[in-house]
């Protein structure tokens, strides 16, 4: 049985969503060029620390490998996962393995299941963040005009630096992004078991977007009078729950947080004072958490759209939990509450071309009076 649609306010012309896909994507693979052409190679978009573990694994595979000082970060441990999906080696050279595969898709998919390595897997790397930027904005559209938005939500998605910044590190948190803008428009037109599969597939490029199933399923539960919508959250809950079983038995970690939380604002004090000492521009990127933050929390309680309340609600709730290690990180912060930007934009441009067309119609009127 399908849930119901929303009314449709326009239709999408054939090709148009596919028009934004091509966009999104041109914009990732744009980022990723001036990215690469700053570090000196393309193989620097992994940050591959010169002291990490698996920076000798990866030089195996990239001789002409660019590295970055220190530990380097997070795209190296998808590559790295990706050259060893069955965890026979990597495993052993993170502290957090667990963790690690916990977020299986992007390696899983960018390797083609195991069958890339060497150059060919980082530009599956590439295209699949790219992807996930694409299918994001195509998602918008598709929604955008079944809801009569303007179209200028698109700034959510196309300029939204955690975005940037996911796609210029190699990071899941684009693809699951993606995935979950791709489920919302089916959500919104009514297309259950595509809903189900996408949600299972964002959770396991990363999991913390199981907050997007639990916000579909509590509007279809409370909004709908539809008790059936458990199962948005229910089947990616326990899809995830078992993963996470089978790496807690396999390597440990399955279930961890990794330090990632802790009680509501007990991220503020120490997360000031690290600010007072990272770079300007990563103070920058923290200040656009920041106001991503306050932005969707003032829409949540200004927004008269139950669905958007459902949204953003339990982002606003996660980045209240959120501990330190987030938070007092520029690119950590924008890449993580990236959602958080998104929908701010959202409530904020999307009754402008309901007031535009209310405003052409009643001077129309009055024209022709």
């Amino acid at each position: 049985m399908s849930l119901r649609t929303f009314p449709a306010s326009l239709r999408t012309p054939p090709g148009t969503s596919a028009l934004w896909l091509l966009l999104g994507v041109a914009v990732a693979l744009f980022l990723q060029w001036t990215q690469a052409t700053t570090l000196g190679g393309w193989s620097g978009l992994l940050a591959v620390g010169e002291d990490a573990t698996v920076r000798p694994m990866i030089q195996a595979e990239l001789p002409d490998l660019v590295t970055v000082d220190g530990s380097g970060h997070d795209g190296q441990i998808g590559y790295a996962i990706a050259l060893d999906l069955d965890g026979s080696e990597v495993p052993a050279l993170l502290a957090d393995a667990g963790y690690r595969y916990r977020r299986i898709l992007l390696p899983f998919a960018a390797s083609l299941g195991g069958v890339l390595d060497g150059p060919a897997l980082l530009g599956g790397f590439m295209l699949v963040t790219a992807l996930g930027m694409g299918a994001a904005a195509a998602a918008l559209e598709s929604i955008r005009r079944r809801l009569g938005w303007s179209p200028w939500v698109h700034l959510g998605v196309v300029a939204n630096p955690g975005l940037w910044m996911s796609v210029r590190l190699l990071t899941s948190d684009v693809l699951a992004f993606g995935l979950a803008a791709v489920a919302v428009a089916s959500y919104v037109a009514g297309r259950r078991q595509r809903v189900v599969v996408l949600l299972v597939l964002a959770v396991l490029a990363k999991d913390q977007y199981l907050l997007v199933a639990l916000s579909l399923a509590g509007h279809a539960w409370f909004a709908r009078r539809d008790r059936s919508g458990v199962a948005l959250v229910a089947v990616p809950g326990l899809v995830l729950a078992v993963w996470a079983a089978c790496l807690q038995f396999a390597f440990g970690d399955g279930f961890t947080a990794r330090g990632n939380l802790t009680w509501p604002g007990g991220w503020i004090p120490s997360s000031v004072e690290a600010w007072r000492t990272i770079s300007a521009g990563d103070q920058v990127l923290v200040a656009v958490g920041v106001a991503s933050l306050a932005w969707a929390t003032v829409a949540f309680f200004t927004a008269r759209s139950r669905l958007f309340r459902w949204l953003a609600g339990p982002w606003i709730l996660l980045a209240a939990v959120s501990s330190d290690w987030v938070w007092a990180l520029g690119n950590n912060v924008v890449r993580v509450f990236a959602p958080l930007l998104t929908l701010g934009v959202v409530a904020s441009i999307a009754p402008l071309r309901r007031i535009f067309v209310a405003g052409r119609r009643a001077t129309a009127s009055s024209g022709s009076g």
